[in-house]
């Protein structure tokens, strides 16, 4: 999956503020999709990850790509940053909705990757614990043979 090492390269300047970034990717996975498409859909995920500072204390991103339980490829970003609360969590789909203080976030970032996602017959999905974290899981089809 050199989509995720490419996001992962042009995400570094904002990676640069968590206390550690890993990746555990199965490399045998091929996925038929747009590498470009998949680039900004990770790219964006892993810039919020990046920026969802507490100020408690540093906190960690990884990205895990592995074949799931239904023969897919399941991609999972995880931070253990500020997290959201229920009511942000529900709306974070919806345009310029953004948690982000104003001037540093469009609110377009979430609807658009999903929209990527689903056209690449896949599904994304968010779950979200306040002050704890967030993992953004994206599943998509693996190519056959």
């Amino acid at each position: 999956m050199t989509a995720i090492g490419h996001a992962a390269t042009l995400a570094r300047f904002e990676l640069r503020r968590v206390r550690g970034f890993a990746m555990d990717v199965d490399r045998s996975l091929r996925v038929r999709v747009r590498e470009g498409r998949l680039v900004q859909v990770l790219l964006n995920l892993l810039v919020n990850a990046a920026q969802a500072t507490r100020t408690d204390h540093p906190h960690e991103v990884s990205v895990i790509a592995r074949r799931s339980d239904d023969g897919g490829c399941s991609i999972l970003v995880r931070d253990t940053g500020a997290g959201m609360r229920a009511d942000m969590l529900a709306r974070v789909f919806e345009p310029f909705f953004t948690s982000k203080p104003a001037g540093q976030g469009t609110g377009l970032g979430l609807p658009i990757s999903r929209t990527l996602v689903e056209e690449m017959d896949g599904r994304l999905s968010i779950e979200s614990v306040f002050d704890v974290g967030t993992t953004v899981r994206i599943e998509l089809p693996l190519v056959e043979g």
